[in-house]
């Protein structure tokens, strides 16, 4: 087996158990799965965060938060729990639980801040690719 083979056997997605009580129906806090997101599901990520800064008046990304939270969360059947129908919809509910959510799945996604406003900033401090001369 080559080197390459190796690595791609490996099984590199992290996941994390999640209690969220502020979404028990109930009485038992409920349990989601927060997991890594693989590299063609971060461009898809990214792609749709670009797509809404397009579509926005402002040229700024909304519910960042949520979307992450969106492409992370898992049942514990494997499965995602939220599409892009929820998104604006998570965006609105309780800053705690969805903090926690975020918290975890910026973590296991070595997302940070700074990587967040960079997605969320005015696309127009950027030179587009049409701005260059050749």
């Amino acid at each position: 087996m080559s080197l390459a083979e190796d690595i791609l056997g490996i099984d590199d997605l992290k996941r994390e158990r999640v209690l969220v009580p502020e979404w028990s129906s109930n009485g038992e806090p409920l349990v989601l799965w927060v997991h890594t997101i693989p590299c063609d599901d971060l461009d898809r990520f990214e792609q749709e965060v670009q797509r809404d800064k397009k579509g926005s008046p402002d040229n700024t990304a909304s519910n960042v938060r949520a979307r992450l939270i969106a492409w992370t969360t898992f049942d514990d059947a494997g499965n995602r729990v939220f599409g892009e129908e929820h998104i604006q919809r998570l965006g609105q509910k309780g800053s705690k639980a969805v903090n926690r959510l975020f918290d975890v799945a910026a973590r296991l996604n070595h997302v940070s801040e700074s990587d967040i406003e960079e997605l969320v900033k005015n696309s127009a401090e950027t030179p587009s690719d049409d701005s260059h001369s050749g």
